[in-house]
């Protein structure tokens, strides 16, 4: 049995899901999303260095995303 943590972001155009096995590789996907559209979103915002400020600061001003987090869903081989 394996673990895989999950997370959403509800957008414009829909949801995103997102899935790792470890928090750090969950974080460095939400990351990526919220350096990707960051210039669009915020753009007289300078994003933070740290992915964890960058991820907190996009989805409190941005109120039309939401970012969540499920606990996890079990893999079985």
């Amino acid at each position: 049995m394996e673990k895989i943590l999950i997370a959403t972001i509800s957008q414009r155009h829909g949801i995103n899901f997102y899935a790792a096995r470890t928090l750090p590789g969950l974080t460095d996907q939400i990351a990526n999303y919220v350096q990707e559209w960051w210039n669009r979103e915020l753009p007289n915002i300078p994003m933070p260095e740290k992915e964890l400020a960058q991820i907190k600061m996009y989805f409190e001003h941005v109120g039309y995303e939401s970012l969540d987090f499920s606990n996890f869903i079990e893999v079985y081989d």
